[in-house]
Order: structure tokens, then sequence, then C-alpha cells
């Protein structure tokens, strides 16, 4: 529902803008028309007028035309967008996130919890969409999209969603990848990461601050699998994020902030059964010119470093391209141009989890009643930014999580909870 909440929204600001200024202009005509005395002219502007009537409203029922699979928003009050777009744009995401695809039966009381989520989550996607369009607005060469990718709407189900990204292969690198390239690729992993293995229940635990004070530790490793992002810590956090380590995935940044040595003595990093190392590399470049971006010969040498010590833990690194195969399917259905960021650490996780275990557990990805402006659970950093801006189009992921989601909104907003299937269980069309 998330996606026809938005593009509702969105087409209600601008179609209803052009209508408006065609009115505007449609009477000036006329007026000079009828000033001119030209009988001709006006039959003539009246034919003209009607058939580009026609084709706006046809594109207005066109554009908002919806898969049988989503709710639709009926009887939503329209608002006329004058001046600023973008606070048109929030006015109506808030109008019409009012009516909760999930409210009770006409004629029923809903209870006072449920005010309290659907107000929380009008809020919560209304800040979304804002995030998401502020890109867009800005002057920033950077953050505008680069790369020449078909836009179109959402005119697709879940499953068509889940299943291009099911097509995203997000292997590791192997000995059989590095043996033509003079690296020691003796030192790499015979196996994918998780190969030849499926698991009934993983976790993802975010480093999100809203986990403090959650209790949701024993609930997370029941899991069979958890999995946590970067430096994120259990130590003195245990009740909130348990005490289990499955797997821990670390990006190159944070790999080249601790170099010489340091990153491989720290005992964070040796406190899990499997280490994913994981890069992003220029847009659209083979391994070997991956190889030569002078940030990864630091982030190389510490993975080699690690596999070289004969560690206990498993190390892994993925695939050089994984990162923007998984953005080209991000972008396809964003209904907003994707500025040119990857998608973060835990948006890459939870496609490699989907690929291995029966269901996947996301815990504050999408934010909780607790909801705060503390980045991290162990820190007392504060900004919003941490939840939705960064160099990762975390908006979006947060939309893609919601509509996947399983659970209900109670579940979701209070306990903080997303789940979804894993691709095992997913029927998809053969290619």
């Amino acid at each position: 529902n998330v996606h026809i909440i938005l593009l509702e929204a969105k087409m209600t600001c601008f179609v209803q803008e052009e209508l408006e200024e065609y009115v505007k202009i449609l009477k000036e005509l006329f007026l000079f028309i009828i000033m001119e005395k030209k009988q001709f002219l006006l039959r003539f502007a009246l034919m003209i007028s009607l058939f580009y009537l026609v084709k706006l409203l046809l594109r207005l029922s066109t554009t908002q035309k919806t898969p049988e699979s989503y709710n639709v928003f009926h009887g939503v009050k329209r608002h006329t967008c004058d001046g600023d777009i973008t606070s048109c744009h929030l006015t109506l995401v808030r109008d019409l996130l009012v009516r909760s695809s999930r409210e009770p039966p006409q004629g029923s009381v809903p209870s006072p919890l449920t005010l309290v989520i659907n107000e929380h989550k009008s809020e919560l996607l209304a800040l979304m969409e804002y995030y998401e369009i502020h890109p867009m607005i800005t002057d920033d060469p950077y953050l505008i999209r680069k790369h020449k990718i078909l836009w179109r709407e959402w005119e697709f189900s879940v499953q068509d969603i889940l299943c291009d990204f099911k097509s995203v292969s997000v292997g590791t690198l192997k000995q059989s990848d590095f043996n033509k390239i003079s690296i020691n690729y003796h030192l790499f992993p015979t196996k994918n990461l998780f190969e030849d293995q499926q698991f009934e229940s993983c976790a993802l635990v975010s480093s999100s601050g809203s986990l403090s004070g959650s209790g949701l530790g024993s609930d997370i490793d029941s899991h069979q699998i958890v999995a946590r992002l970067n430096s994120a810590p259990t130590k003195d956090h245990e009740d909130d994020v348990g005490r289990k380590t499955q797997l821990r995935v670390v990006n190159s940044q944070l790999v080249s902030k601790l170099t010489g040595g340091n990153f491989n003595s720290i005992p964070l990093y040796h406190a899990t059964d499997n280490l994913l190392f994981f890069d992003v590399p220029l847009y659209n470049k083979t391994l070997l010119q991956w190889l030569q971006k002078p940030v990864f010969q630091e982030f190389l040498a510490a993975y080699l470093q690690r596999q070289a010590m004969n560690v206990s833990s498993q190390s892994f690194l993925l695939y050089h391209d994984v990162v923007w195969d998984l953005y080209r399917v991000m972008a396809r259905y964003s209904d907003h141009r994707l500025p040119y960021k990857p998608p973060s650490s835990g948006f890459v996780t939870f496609m490699i989890l989907l690929n291995s275990c029966d269901y996947v557990d996301l815990y504050e990805f999408i934010p909780s009643l607790r909801m705060t402006d503390k980045c991290y659970y162990w820190k007392n950093d504060s900004s919003m930014d941490c939840s939705l801006q960064s160099a990762h189009p975390l908006a979006t992921e947060k939309k893609f999580y919601l509509l996947f989601n399983e659970l209900s909104d109670v579940t979701t907003f209070i306990e903080g909870k997303v789940r979804v299937s894993g691709f095992r269980h997913l029927k998809c069309p053969s290619k």
C-alpha cells in the first residue's frame, strides 16, 4: 500500500497543478476570442480545449490505476498545490495515510492502540517521502542520478519485485575467481558464504538507537542465525540485542579506517562464526578494475591478513558487482528516481539472508514507537538523518521492508520487527 499512497499523493499534486494552469490559459483564450468576436476561433478553441481536457483526465485515471493486489484509497480529500511542491506533497501524504488499509470495518470504533500506531505510521511514511524526494530538489551534482535506467511506476505485485531481487546473485569471491590474477588466491575460500546451507530462522539486527530498552535480546537469540552490521556490539547490551552472532557484515570504509593491523586485533570482529567484507566499487567496473581502486587495496590487505592468521571464524568477500546489481533492481521499482547512492550494509545483508533462510526477522529497520533521534544503541549521537538519510537510499529501503512485511502493524510498530519469507518459498516464472 505504500506505493499507492505515495503515487496518489504525487499525482494529486502535479496533475492538479497542471489542470489549474490549463484552466487559467483557457480563460484568457476565451476572453480574447469573445472580445474579438471570432465565432470560428471560438468553435475551434472549444474543440481543442475539450480534446486536451479529455487527454488530461485519461492520464490522471491511467496513472492512478492500480493492480488488484493493492488496496486503493477512495474518497480522500483533495488538496491544491500552491507554491512549495515538497510541502504540498507532505500534506497529501499525511492526509492519505490517515486511512490505513488495516483500519477497522466501517461503523466500529478503533482502539486507542490502533490510533497511536496509525498516527506513528503516518508520520513515519511522511518522513520517508520527504527524505526520498529531498535529493531530487538539491543542486548537489553528486546526488543526481547519473545512469540511464528505465523508470516505471509500480505496476507489479510484491512477488514480481521479490523475484527480481532473487535474480541477483549475491555470491562471495572464491579461489576460482582469482586464479588468473596475480594475487594470493589460495587465501580465498573454495565455497560461497552459506553455500549448500539452509536455515529455518534468521535475525538481522539494526544498529538503531530505538533498540535501547527494547528487551528484544532473547527473541533475537531464538533464531538459528543472527546477523549484525559493522561495529555494532553485544557486550553490555545483551538484554536488548542478544548475545549470538553467526554473521557480521563490515564495509570497506570501516575496515580502511582500521588499517595497519588494527582491524584484525579487535576482538569484536573475531566473535562471530562468519565475517563478510564488502566494498562499493565504482559503478559498472570489472573485477580487475575493482582491485585497482586505491581504497580497496587497504581493504583487501586487511582481508588477506585475516585469512593468513588462520582465525577460527570464516571470512568472505562479497562479489564486487552485487551492490550495484541490487541498486538497479531498487531503481526499477522506486517511485522516485534514486540518487547515485548504493544500498546500505543492512539491505545487502537482508538480500543475502533471504537466499539462505526460510524467513528473516528484521529488528528496528522500520522504526517502532520507540523511535528516537539517537543514531546507535551504544552511542549518544543524535540525528534523524541516521535512520532516513545518509550515503544510502535508506528511505527507499524502508519502503521495501514495509512492502514485503508479513507481520501485523501491531507487531511491527510495538515490537519493532518485520518478517519476510525467504526466496526458497518464492515461486518465480522462468525467464
